[in-house]
């Protein structure tokens, strides 16, 4: 039985102890599987990374929304849900990770009124038990996600699914977002081109 974590059950972790998920539907794949700073530098990429800083820095960091995570093999904890207020954090610590946007961090880390060194979150035992709140929260829900980022989702979500048949897997995966079973395959098939077109080194035109 899936063990679903509520808001008691929220423990504070160090930030040093909280690593960035590889597996983040919403990364690039030249990014995919790289090191901290190689994410780091790509979250710098969202012009709101410093904004979301600020708040940060002069409000505290709000108990409400807990990161969610699943501890590795080393005893420290992958965050599933809350890269980018992880990042934010990161940067306050140290605004010496930022390699653009310098003078945005330098600055509001340096007003900073609180650096948070240690973060809420709420630990699940399996990646997979995080999987179905993504899927409502991000590809139902009203902080929607691209659709490439709802199509690695779907791919995360198939393989725990191994041994179903292909036409199951879609219906199950339809049902758990709230959507057709169609539109699924759509999205994976669609996802298996971008790969095979990002692997080539192909320019894509938009038209």
């Amino acid at each position: 039985m899936t063990h679903i974590p509520t808001n008691s059950n929220i423990q504070y972790i160090p930030v040093n102890d909280l690593l960035y998920d590889p597996l983040n539907p919403r990364l690039p794949g030249k990014v995919e599987g790289k090191d901290e700073q190689a994410v780091i530098d790509w979250m710098l990429r969202d012009s709101t990374i410093p904004e979301l800083m600020n708040s940060i820095a002069q409000q505290g960091y709000f108990s409400g929304e807990p990161l969610l995570v699943v501890r590795n093999s080393n005893e420290k904890y992958i965050v599933i849900e809350g890269n980018r207020r992880l990042t934010a954090v990161k940067l306050l610590l140290d605004p010496e990770k930022a390699s653009i946007k310098k003078t945005a961090v330098s600055t509001a880390a340096k007003e900073a009124q609180f650096r948070p060194e240690r973060l809420p979150v709420l630990i699940f035992n399996r990646r997979e038990d995080i999987l179905d709140y993504l899927g409502y929260r991000h590809i139902t829900g009203i902080k929607q996600w691209s659709s490439l980022a709802k199509a690695k989702y779907l791919r995360q979500l198939s393989e725990t699914m191994q041994g179903e048949d292909v036409d199951v897997q879609h219906k199950r995966l339809a049902k758990i977002i709230g959507s057709r079973s169609d539109y699924v395959a759509k999205l994976l098939i669609g996802l298996e081109v971008y790969e095979l077109i990002e692997d080539s080194d192909f320019m894509v035109l938009k038209i």
